[in-house]
């Protein structure tokens, strides 16, 4: 990939959708100076005076993919976005969930040390909350599972994680902290909530 170094991104957002052109234009919107990188749907540009990679990055494998790849280049945090289904009666959808642990469920993050779960970091964690509030956005912050496949749990499993506490689940946070905390980068996850 050529990059230079002064390209080198401060941030790369992950964003967990099956809709790629849809994300790809409402969040390439955002920046200037966009363009795409050598890897396909990888695309750099500036948000004000940050340097930003974004890339619609759909399940924990390609997820992983891309922290990998910039925590290599020297980027310093890793931010997932994207939506997860809600595991609590008290969650409504729009919510947004940032979850300060993800249990790994999902088959990559033990791949990068995170043999049970990952943690988000917590000035990131905090910064995230404080700034949604700030716009009026309700926000839960706790324990979240990322599970390998959409499809692939039954009523009893969904039970079982509501019963255990867990907020939230999705396909790639997990993966997502693991490798930021393997090159030592922060990393946030802002999910907005829908149902399961």
């Amino acid at each position: 990939m050529k990059l230079l170094e002064k390209d080198i991104p401060d941030a790369v957002i992950l964003e967990g959708s099956w809709w790629r052109q849809q994300r790809n234009t409402w969040r390439l919107g955002y920046l200037t100076d966009v363009r795409e990188l050598e890897f396909p749907d990888i695309f750099w540009g500036r948000w004000h005076d940050k340097k930003v990679v974004y890339c619609c990055a759909y399940g924990a494998p390609r997820a992983v993919e891309i922290v990998h790849l910039f925590g290599i280049l020297g980027a310093k945090l890793a931010v997932q976005i994207g939506t997860c289904g809600g595991l609590q009666s008290h969650l409504k959808p729009g919510d947004i969930i940032l979850p300060d642990v993800a249990l790994s469920r999902e088959g990559v993050a033990y791949l990068y040390g995170a043999i049970e779960a990952a943690l988000g970091s917590g000035e990131w964690l905090d910064r995230g909350q404080q700034r949604l509030e700030r716009n009026g956005h309700t926000v839960y912050r706790g324990t979240h599972l990322t599970w390998s496949a959409l499809f692939a749990q039954n009523a009893r499993m969904v039970e079982t994680w509501h019963r255990a506490g867990y907020l939230s689940v999705d396909m790639e946070t997990a993966a997502t902290y693991a490798v930021a905390k393997l090159f030592q980068d922060g990393c946030v996850s802002l999910l907005v909530c829908g149902t399961i």
